[in-house]
């Protein structure tokens, strides 16, 4: 965005070119940019989408300048050869490209990871696409909801409508996404700066948005015994049987809390003079919310089982 300062930082005299829009490659260059790196952002002439969403002057608007900050803008028809000659020309003074089209999108537009290479064997290219470059969903679009619905991240958020439709959840597919990103173009620039030598880097919203998981998408025997399996036979099921998305959501949240123990010290309840969060991960602070609320709760005694029935009733009244 011309007219902004760039910034100063460890990222200082490293040129990006960047092809990306939306969200998660902008937020990403973004945050190199407030690293000091001098980011030219490469966008069509009529601008990119998320320019032309809720504008309040012409071809500006609040998404569009809460992603871009720090960057300056180049519009030009990627498409025409002749700028795709000068896209050339300018990769030479390149430290790094970030783009986040599809594989055959990128290779028809010459911006490909083999022809910039070719022109700057050096080059650090971080390659964002949807579902990964290898697959049967390869050369698939796929936006932020699209991914979560895709990697079950929308059902872990787990919100519906009066009707049972899923809610729209923020878009943690492509913030994730974009701290992945910087992450990688720093540490291929790290290794650049060892070796000389420039490198692929890729990254996808599905890969992102499953990572946010954690534990939950982890296969480990000796943790897990026979509950994991009772656990996604249950969903398969359920599923199968045409339940609902509104009454799965719930049959998962609560085998969820059964295999967590319900967790009581980390959600948030709903008091009478208002709702209140509680997140206590050791005995310490379990203790300290046990004499806060004046109760006994055998969370931290040996013989805890979150799995026997008389315990998750127990769990359950003191959620309640």
């Amino acid at each position: 965005m011309e007219g902004f300062p760039m910034a100063s930082g460890p990222l200082n005299g490293v040129k990006v070119l960047e092809f990306t829009q939306i969200i998660a490659g902008p937020m990403s260059c973004q945050l190199l940019a407030d690293l000091g790196a001098d980011v030219i952002k490469v966008e069509p002439p009529g601008g990119e989408p998320w320019r032309l969403n809720a504008q309040f002057i012409p071809l500006e608007s609040k998404t569009y300048a809460g992603l871009n900050r720090g960057k300056k803008s180049l519009a030009v028809d990627v498409g025409s050869p002749k700028v795709q000659e000068a896209i050339h020309r300018l990769v030479k003074e390149m430290d790094v490209i970030v783009i986040n089209y599809r594989p055959d999108v990128a290779k028809r537009l010459r911006i490909d990871y083999d022809t910039l290479a070719g022109i700057k064997p050096d080059l650090v290219y971080m390659d964002n696409t949807a579902f990964g470059r290898e697959g049967p969903w390869a050369n698939r679009p796929g936006y932020d909801i699209v991914v979560q619905a895709a990697s079950g991240l929308m059902s872990s958020v787990g919100k519906v409508d009066k009707d049972g439709t899923p809610l729209v959840p923020p878009a943690f597919a492509d913030t994730t996404t974009a701290y992945s990103m910087a992450l990688g173009v720093c540490a291929a620039l790290f290794y650049k700066a060892m070796t000389g030598k420039g490198q692929r880097v890729e990254t996808s919203l599905l890969v992102n948005a499953l990572t946010t998981h954690m534990s939950a998408f982890m296969s480990l025997p000796a943790a897990d015994g026979d509950t994991r399996e009772m656990f996604l036979k249950a969903l398969e099921d359920a599923r199968a049987s045409g339940m609902p998305y509104a009454d799965f959501l719930e049959l998962r949240n609560e085998m969820m809390r059964r295999q967590a123990g319900g967790n009581v010290y980390y959600r948030a309840f709903l008091t009478s003079n208002g709702a209140i969060a509680i997140g206590a991960l050791s005995k310490g602070l379990r203790d300290k919310v046990r004499a806060a609320l004046n109760i006994e709760h055998n969370r931290d005694e040996p013989d805890y089982n979150p799995l026997d029935p008389a315990q998750i009733e127990a769990d359950k009244q003191l959620r309640a």
